[in-house]
């Protein structure tokens, strides 16, 4: 059952509930349906979020138990069913690993199972390049897998929505737009404000990056087309120079959020989630996106990072 088939299903068990307050038999086959549908597009969500199996089998069950209880409350005029199941899923996904992060090293059963790869199109795939050593491709996994639970714990539920179907998926503006029943300026607008957040929490981390590669990522930058401001390059070697890193006050938030948005590009490994284009209006600067036609194209060259 795809997504178009769950809409009117939903429709017809709201219609069928607001006429009458004892609901019969064909509600009852209608919900039941429901959640044979819902159950494997949830798992497969929740799949592309998170690599321990039993964890996986948890949040899939208890999103489905609390779309199905929450039903009443979905709108169909505000928003798809699609993109309402879809927070709420991610809103599991996010407290369930907020609790779960912090742990510093990897765990065999975190790394995805090559086996899941026909199912789902490999969110974190096998690396591409069969002569890396596999120390490195365990590194760059785990630095991944440290990103998206950053991306995970710092953004709001639209935010990452938006976030993880634009950047990951290369799901269009315009798609995201109708996703989610808003305007496309607004989807721009809260693509570049996650953008900026995941920049700054990756920044922080210690566990991602080392300050020998901020600090060669923005000589990089200073010598790029658009440097760092004497500002924000103060801003930001501040919040490095402690340890553990620590986040500028609410006056220079913005500041230091920008400073990492230009910085980030000039980072190899990250380029596919910071070097790609961006709306002029919203960034004025393009990084090193020109060098790669798409995220995809660097992807499939460097090996190891979602496509």
């Amino acid at each position: 059952m795809d997504w178009d088939a769950i809409q009117r299903l939903v429709e017809r068990l709201q219609d069928l509930q607001a006429a009458s307050a004892e609901w019969g038999d064909e509600w009852e086959r209608a919900r039941e349906r429901l959640a044979n549908g819902l159950r494997p597009l949830i798992q497969q969500m929740v799949r592309r979020h998170v690599w321990d199996g039993n964890l996986r089998e948890d949040i899939a069950q208890e999103a489905l138990l609390v779309i199905l209880q929450k039903l009443c409350t979905y709108d169909r005029t505000r928003a798809s069913f699609r993109a309402w199941a879809s927070r709420v899923v991610i809103n599991e996904i996010c407290h369930q690993l907020r609790l779960e992060y912090g742990r510093p090293e990897v765990r065999e059963a975190d790394i995805r199972n090559p086996e899941d790869e026909e199912e789902d199109s490999g969110f974190l795939e096998e690396v591409a390049d069969p002569d890396q050593p596999a120390h490195q491709q365990v590194a760059e996994k785990e630095r991944l897998e440290r990103i998206f639970a950053r991306a995970r714990a710092t953004l709001s539920a639209d935010e990452y929505l938006v976030w993880y179907e634009h950047l990951v998926n290369g799901t269009p503006y315009e798609e995201i737009a109708r996703l989610l029943k808003r305007q496309q300026d607004w989807v721009r607008q809260t693509l570049h404000r996650a953008r900026e957040k995941v920049a700054a929490a990756i920044v922080l981390d210690e566990g991602i990056l080392s300050r020998d590669e901020i600090e060669n990522a923005i000589n990089r930058c200073q010598r790029s087309g658009e440097p760092l401001s004497e500002k924000e390059r103060e801003t930001l070697m501040q919040s490095i120079a402690t340890s553990p890193r620590q986040s500028p006050g609410w006056r220079q938030l913005n500041l230091f959020r920008q400073a990492c948005l230009k910085v980030l590009p000039h980072i190899l490994s990250l380029f596919w989630l910071f070097g790609l284009p961006e709306a002029p209006e919203l960034s004025g600067h393009r990084g090193a996106s020109t060098e790669c036609a798409n995220a995809s194209q660097f992807i499939s060259w460097s090996g190891g990072f979602p496509a």
